[in-house]
C-alpha cells in the first residue's frame, strides 16, 4: 500500500478527532488495513469503509460526513490532473467554517493513484 494513503488516512484521522468524534489509535490502524480490501478508486466504498470504522453511532454521521467531503475533495479533484499536489498543513488557517463552527481544511494527497505503480519493500 502506498505510504501517501496510509499518511492521509493517519491525517483524516486527525481531523475528525479535531472535528470531535472520539478516535482512537486502534481505529486508525484498521482504517489502514482496510484500505487493503476496498477499491480506493471507488469513493463510494472508500466513504463506506471509513465511516464504517470511524464513526460507529448514528449520531456521528453527520460529522463523518463534513470531514469527509472536506478532506477527500481535493484528492478527487486531483484526479483529473498529472503531477502530486501538495498537502496544506493541518494548521492551514484559511479553511471556511463548516455548521456548529468547525473548520473545514481540504487536504489533497500527493499522486492520488499514482502511488500504486511504485513497490514498496517490507510494507
Amino acid at each position: 500500500m502506498p505510504r501517501d494513503l496510509s499518511t492521509a488516512v493517519a491525517r483524516f484521522a486527525t481531523l475528525l478527532r479535531r472535528s470531535g468524534l472520539p478516535v482512537t489509535l486502534v481505529e486508525v490502524t484498521d482504517a489502514v488495513r482496510a484500505l487493503d480490501h476496498l477499491d480506493i478508486a471507488d469513493r463510494h466504498e472508500l466513504y463506506l469503509g471509513l465511516r464504517a470504522v470511524f464513526a460507529t453511532r448514528p449520531e456521528e454521521f453527520p460529522v463523518f460526513d463534513r470531514c469527509f467531503e472536506a478532506f477527500w475533495r481535493a484528492a478527487t479533484e486531483a484526479a483529473d490532473y498529472s503531477g502530486s499536489i501538495p498537502m496544506p498543513s493541518l494548521d492551514d488557517q484559511d479553511g471556511a467554517s463548516l455548521a456548529g463552527g468547525q473548520k473545514r481544511e481540504a487536504l489533497a494527497l500527493d499522486s492520488w493513484g499514482d502511488g500504486e505503480e511504485e513497490s514498496e519493500s517490507g510494507d
